[in-house]
């Protein structure tokens, strides 16, 4: 080591250099920038890694001056330095532009990452919805196909069993070789079955089914199949039929014995039928929608419709009734229900009406007038003389049939006397015909001597059949007096036959 003062005073001035020169590293360099050195086990040896330093001009000037200075007096150190590029002020602005735009750009992409995620979320949502909308309309269909097919399963079991069928009847006429389709069309167009595709399965199920006898049948709209196949194809044993005339006015009872009479059934099983039985007609349904008294004796009296009936003696009681009841159907015009209701009155009423018509009347011409003089004592007269006073209820209610009453027979306390009680009776008196109901619906006066239509309140019959009509009392005691003439003569032309014979 030299002790020259101008040589140390050089080395310390190289020391600073250096440290200036680190300075200016330090300040100058990238951030993105790495320095490598690697430093070699010799003592003597030094070497530099490559460095990429960005300094300004001025900068650069002047380490180059002091790298110059160091390299004389460090003969034996080799000293080894690369710069980069140096790049000005403007390009660096440009770089820390682009810098922060990164650095924009790399904070957006969270923000869409929850848009993103947001969407996603309403895709969610309207997949729920979807699926739940979807899950709604397969339950409105399947709840809707399931009701479809139990409302026809209820039909068609309905219609093979016959559950619940009209019990009206109808004719069906089979003809030579008839097939299945055939049959089963024919009682479709009958209205016995509804579906004639399931009588065709049903027919073709019953192998024994292969053929139908030819002849007229009477088929009741209220029979199953089986019952319907076994009319058609089973040859029924002969059966007694009976041919029975019911004349109008006749009574329940009358009735009954009737039938019984021809060996028709039996009285208490008619009677349990007639008070109990639930028939389905549309007068019926109307019928047991009113309060019936609970003094009328017979809740059918007046609907066993008057006609010529054939029945087998094998029949039972309610199949008979039902004829009755369906020929009643039959008569009793649509155009009735609504004259029922311009007068006022209930089917019922006018059905008691129609059979104190029936009872009192001895020819069709006097129908009409008698139904006029009740219609008036009910309609016009004063409130404490509203008294029907008709004979026939009071036979109605007597044990045997009188040909006079007396004043005890007129004094009866009983609901179906109408001279004691006001108003119609409990219930009809008989089984009135067509004409007789009609005569109720639609009342006549009679007519005076002159031809003239008067208002009648009172009538009386001899035994010939004429009836004598009044306005007032007066002239119903001068009418009665002719019929005590009349009567007397009437006795006495039969007692002469009698005698004669």
């Amino acid at each position: 080591m030299s002790d020259n003062p101008k040589n140390n005073n050089s080395e310390n001035e190289i020391g600073e250099n250096i440290d200036e020169i680190l300075e200016i590293l330090d300040k100058y360099k990238l951030p993105e920038q790495k320095t490598a050195v690697k430093e070699k086990t010799e003592p003597d040896s030094i070497e530099s890694t490559q460095q990429t330093i960005k300094i300004n001009d001025s900068a650069t000037a002047h380490f180059t001056e002091i790298i110059d200075a160091t390299a004389v007096r460090q003969g034996k150190n080799d000293m080894t330095m690369h710069f980069a590029p140096v790049q000005n002020e403007d390009e660096s602005e440009e770089e820390e532009k682009e810098a922060v735009e990164d650095e924009v750009e790399l904070e957006s992409l969270p923000r869409k990452k929850k848009k993103r995620k947001k969407d996603k979320e309403n895709l969610g949502l309207f997949g729920i919805f979807s699926g739940v909308f979807k899950t709604i309309m397969y339950l409105i269909f399947v709840i809707g196909v399931a009701a479809y097919v139990s409302y026809n399963v209820i039909k068609i079991g309905n219609e093979v069993f016959a559950f619940v069928k009209p019990e009206t009847e109808v004719n069906i006429t089979i003809t030579e070789n008839m097939t299945t389709a055939q049959v089963a069309e024919l009682l479709e167009e009958k209205g016995v079955i509804e579906f004639d595709w399931v009588f065709k399965l049903y027919a073709k199920y019953r192998s024994d089914v292969d053929s139908y006898i030819p002849g007229e049948y009477t088929i009741s709209c209220n029979s199953n199949y089986d019952e319907i196949v076994t009319k058609f194809t089973v040859v029924e044993v002969a059966r007694e039929v009976v041919k029975i005339t019911i004349p109008e006015g006749f009574t329940v009872d009358q009735i009954i014995d009737l039938l019984t009479s021809n060996g028709v059934g039996q009285r208490e099983d008619y009677i349990n039928v007639i008070n109990n039985h639930p028939f389905k007609h549309e007068f019926m349904v109307k019928l047991n929608t009113l309060d019936l008294s609970e003094d009328r004796i017979y809740r059918l009296e007046g609907y066993l419709f008057p006609d010529t009936y054939f029945f087998y003696q094998d029949d039972d009681e309610v199949d008979v009734i039902n004829k009755m009841l369906n020929a009643f159907e039959d008569k009793f015009d649509i155009s009735f229900y609504d004259r029922c209701d311009e007068l006022g009155m209930t089917l019922d009423e006018v059905i008691t009406l129609a059979s104190m018509v029936e009872a009192e009347s001895k020819f069709a011409i006097d129908l009409e007038c008698v139904s006029s003089v009740f219609h008036n004592r009910l309609n016009n007269w004063a409130e404490d003389k509203k008294f029907l006073q008709s004979d026939a209820t009071i036979q109605y209610v007597l044990p045997e049939h009188k040909e006079d009453l007396s004043q005890a027979d007129k004094d009866l306390n009983n609901p179906y006397n109408t001279y004691v009680y006001k108003g119609l009776p409990p219930g009809a008196i008989c089984n009135p015909g067509i004409d007789a109901i009609t005569a109720a619906l639609w009342p006549d006066d009679p007519l005076d001597a002159n031809g003239k239509s008067f208002t009648a309140y009172f009538f009386v019959s001899n035994k010939y059949g004429k009836t004598y009509y009044a306005m007032t009392d007066a002239g119903h005691d001068v009418n009665k007096k002719q019929v005590e003439k009349d009567n007397a003569e009437y006795d006495a032309i039969h007692q002469t036959e009698s005698t004669t014979d």
